[in-house]
């Protein structure tokens, strides 16, 4: 480092440091090792030629700041700025611009953001420096309703009448157009409730003179709803309770806007009670809660419920009602097979075809779809949410409390034909008591479409095979077997036997069996087997 220019602090401390003797003071530029070396107050050198240093480059670094801020622009009124939060309190926020001061947002535009978020604003004032992201109106200068239009920001208005076509709304004494497409997202029939009411609006046409000065409603819901949207999508679950607005009722649902997304509440999960139309229990703009029963983010689409969060009905059925008590519901469904009908919210019994009343059909006008009937209930599964209904009188006593002084193994009885399931027939013997002919013993004999063979209604003379009284179960078979199913049955063992002795039908077991197996039923095809070979 080179001595010829010293610091006034160098020098000065030099002068401290000698001495009065004069032959010292007639030296002008002393050598740089003849220089006392400086000490801090531990005794420790002090490199004073690095201080130096560092003292001119701190000042060069002030200069060209002072030099950087001198030349920063204030933005001018009406400008479209963006910066960065820096401070929230009760009054508002600072907003660094990069401009010579930090920008004043108030409170009521923070909206949700927090320090370090970016946020765009236009210049209200520079002295002092005010920005607004969205303006309430009360500037009504051309200046600022054109730099609204030319970036975007939204302004405050207020509706005040329904004009041909749309709205008129008023800016503290401007009047702008709102069309009436662009009031909502979705179409309002009904717009007397937004008369009077103040709104944000986007200004989608303008000119100088305000004869084309046309503001938007729905540009700035739907620009909330896509950012709403992809935050909802992030946290959605199967499951989830949420809270939503109804948008639009058609027949087969409703539509429920979650905030920015809309889900389908379908028509079968509105209510366990029996709805004929959605409207029946909801109205465009209920609030409503609903359980989310699937969602698809590809497909855009989530079904939704509100009878999930009643409570479940077959809890509290089963201990309220018996066999044999009466029933009054609504028939809900139709079916080939029976109807379906709604006994309480919730609860739904089968009448099958063979238990409606004698002498009609399903397509009687008493059994149409809304229509009450009364009748009885047969038979409750509560493990299967299963009622069966009849309409044929039943007893007042439950007749499996004396089913051994009626009824025994061997019997031989007469029935109805209730229906043909993979189970087998079901035969009613009597108003609550029902049997079933295994299907399996039935393809033994020869049957082979049960369907065809074994029509409801039809009346059937049977005999008891087997019974179970404590699983309330019958099993029977038809007493009479006709010619053409005896001579089915028989083909078969004729091809595979080897001698007259094989051909001969087994012998019968014992008809009390206390298991009560259907072989007792050998006898009756031996009978058939033999009159045939005679």
């Amino acid at each position: 480092m080179a001595t010829d220019e010293k610091t006034p602090e160098l020098e000065i401390s030099n002068e401290d440091l000698t001495t009065n003797n004069p032959a010292q003071e007639e030296k002008q530029e002393p050598a740089e090792d003849t220089i006392p070396e400086q000490t801090d107050q531990l005794g420790a050198p002090v490199d004073t030629k690095d201080e130096a240093t560092t003292e001119a480059s701190d000042d060069e670094e002030f200069e060209k700041a002072l030099e950087q801020n001198l030349s920063v622009s204030q933005p001018e009124k009406g400008a479209k700025v963006k910066g960065t939060i820096i401070n929230i309190n009760d009054d508002g926020a600072l907003i660094d611009c990069g401009a010579k001061s930090e920008a004043i947002l108030a409170i009521e535009e923070i909206n949700g953001h927090k320090i370090g978020d970016e946020i765009e604003g236009l210049v209200l004032s520079t002295e002092p420096f005010i920005i607004s992201a969205k303006l309430d109106g009360g500037d009504t200068s051309n200046e600022v309703f054109r730099s609204a239009f030319e970036n975007g920001v939204p302004i405050s208005g207020k509706i005040t009448r329904e004009i041909k076509g749309g709205f008129d709304v008023d800016f503290s004494g401007t009047r702008a157009f709102l069309p009436i497409s662009h009031l909502d997202t979705s179409f309002i029939k009904e717009t007397t409730p937004f008369i009077g009411q103040t709104y944000e609006f986007k200004i989608i046409e303008y000119a100088e003179n305000g004869k084309q000065f046309v503001v938007s409603r729905a540009e700035l819901l739907k620009k909330d709803r896509v950012k709403q949207a992809e935050k909802l999508w992030e946290t959605l679950t199967v499951g989830e309770i949420m809270e939503g607005t109804v948008r639009s009722i058609q027949n087969f649902g409703a539509f429920i806007d979650l905030g920015g997304i809309e889900g389908l509440l379908h028509i079968s999960e509105l209510s366990n009670d029996y709805t004929t139309h959605p409207s029946d229990i909801l109205a465009v703009g209920d609030t409503v809660k609903v359980s989310i029963l699937a969602a698809d983010q590809e497909k855009n689409r989530i079904s939704l419920s509100m009878k999930d969060l009643a409570p479940n009905p077959w809890s509290t059925y089963g201990k309220e009602v018996v066999i044999g008590d009466k029933f009054s519901g609504t028939v809900v469904r139709k079916a080939d097979f029976g109807l379906f009908v709604q006994l309480a919210p919730g609860i739904d019994g089968l009448l099958h075809v063979s238990q409606i009343k004698q002498n009609t059909t399903l397509d009687d006008g008493a059994y149409a779809i809304g229509n009450k009937i009364e009748g009885w209930i047969r038979s409750i599964d509560l493990d299967n949410k299963r009622v069966g209904l009849t309409l044929h009188e039943m007893p007042s006593d439950n007749p499996w409390t004396t089913i051994g002084e009626t009824y025994t193994v061997g019997g031989v009885f007469e029935g109805t034909i209730e229906e043909s399931t993979q189970f087998g027939v079901f035969v009613e013997l009597q108003p609550g008591l029902t049997g079933l002919m295994p299907l399996s013993e039935l393809k033994k004999i020869g049957y082979k479409n049960i369907d065809s063979e074994f029509k409801a209604q039809d009346i059937i003379k049977v005999k008891i095979t087997a019974i179970d009284e404590n699983r309330q179960r019958i099993s029977l078979l038809p007493n009479e077997v006709p010619e053409h199913i005896v001579a089915e049955a028989s083909k078969p063992q004729r091809k595979k036997s080897k001698s007259k002795k094989k051909d001969r039908a087994p012998e019968p077991q014992n008809e009390n069996n206390a298991n009560g197996g259907v072989t007792a039923f050998g006898e009756l095809l031996a009978a058939a087997l033999h009159k045939t070979e005679e």
